[in-house]
Order: structure tokens, then C-alpha cells, then sequence
């Protein structure tokens, strides 16, 4: 019976946590951010980057003012999730989790050589195995520049 109350109580948990996650989100690139500001027209959340490239609300079309809110980030300590990418066992609090997602050795990456994926953790060996010529062409044709 236990069981049972535990797998349910994961279930609204995880569902809390999503909901959550959609609520505290850039309005206009929907990332979480370790810069997210409430916005005084509508009092929805926006990132730094965004602030940057835009002049009015993106719901109701008004200049608005940025505040900041640190009881977003104080909501995001509470959250534990694991990191996103298959293989990775990482698990933390959100925003280090993203943190962590930005280096982690199981992110996909893709070959600009050739355009294949590969987990982080293959491509430098992926690069000197298949690609050494051209990695070895394109530092010749830069030092021949400088």
C-alpha cells in the first residue's frame, strides 16, 4: 500500500514541478534563467537577454518595467530534477542543473566537419580519428593569415 502512495505522491510531484516550470518562464524564449525579472504590465516573467532585444511586452504590446524577483529563484532551489540527457545521471537543484547541462559529457553535439552527433564526451576523439586533415588544414590556412 506504501507503494502505491509513494508512486502516486512522485506523480503529483512531477506534475507540480512541470506546471511550475511553465508558470516561471521567459515569456518570450520560454527559458528558465538564473536573470529572470517580472515585468510590471502584465507580471509575467522575462529573461535578461530578452529585455535586451525588445521594447514592449510581448502579451500586451506596453512599455513596461523590469523588477527583480528573487522569490523565482528561491522557488527554483526547491525543485530537484535530473539532467535531460540520456546517460546522465546528474541530479540537483534546477537552476544547477542547467549549469550542469551547459558542460555535460552526454550533451549531443554535432560534427562541423562531417554533421553526425555525438555525446560530448566523443567528439574530440571523433575529430582527431576522422578529421584530422582538415582540422590540420584549417590551422594551417589561419596561421598563413596572421
Amino acid at each position: 500500500m506504501t507503494i502505491i502512495f509513494r508512486k502516486i505522491r512522485q506523480l503529483i510531484k512531477k506534475k507540480l514541478t512541470l506546471q511550475l516550470i511553465k508558470e516561471i518562464r521567459c515569456i518570450t524564449c520560454y527559458k528558465i534563467s538564473n536573470q529572470l525579472y517580472s515585468i510590471s504590465c502584465c507580471s509575467q516573467y522575462l529573461c535578461m537577454e530578452c529585455n535586451k532585444k525588445i521594447q514592449q511586452c510581448p502579451l500586451c504590446k506596453q512599455k513596461y518595467e523590469i523588477f527583480n524577483n528573487k522569490s523565482v529563484l528561491r522557488i527554483l532551489d526547491y525543485i530537484t530534477c535530473e539532467c535531460s540527457n540520456e546517460q546522465c545521471n546528474y541530479k540537483s537543484q534546477f537552476l544547477e542543473v542547467l549549469k550542469h547541462q551547459e558542460t555535460c559529457e552526454f550533451q549531443k553535439r554535432t560534427c562541423k566537419v562531417c554533421h553526425e552527433i555525438y555525446l560530448q564526451k566523443d567528439i574530440y576523439d571523433h575529430m582527431i580519428n576522422n578529421h584530422k586533415k582538415d582540422i590540420m588544414q584549417q590551422l594551417t590556412y589561419r596561421t598563413d593569415q596572421i
